[in-house]
């Protein structure tokens, strides 16, 4: 059997769709939300950015999610199995500051490690 890995990503999408917004990792002060609080999964579109940059992978789920090829927001959704379309419960855009794939994602770990900065943000001495 193989294993399916699926993005945090996915798995933060399906609790959205399930409504468990408010509470543990979906508290509204990590994840804020615009206009009016909305009722619990009743949102249409869901902006997704992320900085530092998203992976081809996310942007793969998030295709597969507004293609409705990738259930979310059911019980047992977000797992791999079948090729039935579901219509997805709100439109997913994802943004950020770049695509990450292997070499990008070295260069930039080997950035970080060459400038050490404090906590307060400027360079350390």
């Amino acid at each position: 059997m193989y294993a399916q890995h699926q993005p945090l990503l996915v798995g933060l999408l399906d609790k959205l769709a399930k409504g468990e917004t408010g509470k543990g990792d979906m508290s509204r002060a990590v994840f804020p939300f615009l206009g009016p609080e909305p009722a619990p999964g009743k949102f249409g579109v869901v902006i997704i950015f992320i900085v530092g940059g998203a992976t081809y992978e996310e942007a793969y789920k998030v295709a597969e999610i507004n293609a409705g090829r990738l259930a979310i927001g059911k019980p047992g959704s977000a797992a791999a199995g079948s090729n039935a379309v579901t219509p997805p419960p709100f439109r997913v855009i994802l943004g950020g500051s770049s695509i990450l794939n292997t070499p990008n994602f070295l260069a930039e770990i080997t950035r970080m490690n060459s400038t050490t900065l404090s906590v307060a943000g400027g360079p350390s001495r």
